[in-house]
């Protein structure tokens, strides 16, 4: 008997009906009675398993809400910082200042990327908002950090999070889709012995797993129908391509800006060593000046 192999990338639902259709046909056929309960087994397991990931998807998507709310926040940020510098300045969008806090870009291009290469910019700002010229500008140091550590916190919360869904699936779901073909393979080997040992008749051995179903898409007819869906697939294919490089530039943005992180928490952390250490020699030589 041939079996349909199950994969990891059938969804849950899918697996589900394929473990229902299996149980419900064994209740009618007296001769698998004794395998009703093993699969009886496995639908509870299919469902604890997409119980598990719904939960897993939820916290992804829950943390994708956060990574967006982060990005608003800091856009308008961005935008609110370019108005109090060009009242600062003169909107002499040459000044120092304002080529260090924006570059070349305009403010909403600046604000533009998700986050990625707009937080790695706008994590400069601190230290640039300190020394600036205006009370106005130097007040915004304190939300300036606050909005980066809390773009940072998104940002690992979503990174958990898929991490999180990609785990399950290579994991549990690879182990429970195994289980599922191996019981399945099992079954039809006991079908088939059954069977050949005249044990049942041929036919109670068949249909026991669900009928695969063939989608049968109906192809254009004329010349011009077949332009117009080879256009539209080249449009839908440009579309994935440019957002695949959005994502790409994303990715290396966020992944320059955590090492930059990384950097210097390092180098704080240096700093603070050094100044310790000279701060306890300040206070040995005056207590020997003193003596």
């Amino acid at each position: 008997m041939r079996v349909p192999t199950l994969t990891p990338e059938i969804p849950l639902s899918e697996l589900r009906r394929e473990v229902r259709y299996t149980l419900a046909v064994l209740r009618q056929r007296p001769w698998a009675g004794p395998q009703v309960p093993m699969f009886e087994s496995l639908l509870k397991e299919v469902a604890a398993a997409q119980a598990a990931l719904e939960t897993l998807e939820d916290k992804a998507e829950d943390a994708g809400a956060g990574v967006d709310e982060a990005d608003l926040h800091l856009d308008s940020f961005v935008q609110a910082t370019a108005t109090e510098a060009r009242q600062a300045l003169n909107k002499d969008t040459a000044a120092p200042l304002w080529q260090s806090l924006f570059g070349s870009l305009r403010p909403s291009e600046l604000a533009r990327p998700k986050l990625g290469s707009e937080l790695a910019q706008v994590r400069r700002w601190p230290a640039l908002l300190q020394a600036a010229p205006t009370a106005a500008l130097r007040d915004r140091v304190a939300p300036c950090e606050r909005l980066i550590k809390a773009a940072d916190l998104a940002l690992q919360a979503q990174e958990t999070a898929h991490s999180a869904v990609q785990v399950f699936h290579a994991k549990t779901v690879v182990t429970l889709v195994a289980k599922l073909n191996a019981e399945r393979s099992g079954l039809a080997g006991e079908a088939d012995r059954q069977a050949f040992d005249g044990q049942i008749r041929t036919e109670a051995a068949a249909g026991i797993f669900r009928p695969a179903t063939r989608r049968r898409t109906q192809r254009p007819a004329t010349l011009e129908q077949v332009q117009d869906e080879v256009s539209a697939a080249e449009k839908d294919l440009a579309a994935l391509r440019q957002q695949l490089t959005d994502l790409q530039a994303e990715r290396l943005a966020a992944t320059q800006a955590a090492e930059q992180r990384r950097a210097d928490e390092q180098t704080l952390t240096a700093l603070r060593a050094t100044q310790a250490e000279g701060a306890k020699k300040i206070a040995e030589m005056e207590q020997r000046l003193r003596s």
